[in-house]
C-alpha cells in the first residue's frame, strides 16, 4: 500500500441564512405560493409573475462557521464529518 499526496481544488457549499425583500409584479391571479417556489429553484419569472428586483436584507452563514475558528479549520471539519465538494482540478503532488 502506498502514501499519496494529492492537491485538490473545488467547491464546497456551506448554507447561508438571507433575510430578501423582493418586488414581484404579478398579475391579479397569480399564485404567489407557487412564484416564491420557482424563485426558490432559481427561476424568477413564472407566466404570471416577474421578480424585478431583490435586496438582501441580511445574511449569516449557518450552522459551520464561529467567527473565533480560521475558515480553513471548520471547511476541513466540515469535510472530515461527510460534507459534499465537488472538485474542480486535482494533481498528485508526492507519491510513497
Amino acid at each position: 500500500m502506498r502514501k499519496i499526496n494529492i492537491t485538490v481544488e473545488g467547491v464546497v457549499q456551506i448554507p447561508v441564512r438571507v433575510k430578501l425583500d423582493l418586488l414581484v409584479r404579478a398579475d391579479d391571479d397569480a399564485n404567489l405560493d407557487y412564484v416564491l417556489k420557482q424563485f426558490g429553484r432559481g427561476v424568477p419569472r413564472t407566466a404570471k409573475a416577474d421578480v424585478e428586483d431583490i435586496s438582501v436584507e441580511a445574511a449569516c452563514i449557518t450552522g459551520l462557521l464561529d467567527p473565533e475558528e480560521s475558515l480553513e479549520s471548520q471547511v476541513g471539519e466540515f469535510l472530515e464529518g461527510g460534507g459534499k465538494v465537488a472538485i474542480t482540478s486535482s494533481e498528485v503532488t508526492d507519491s510513497r
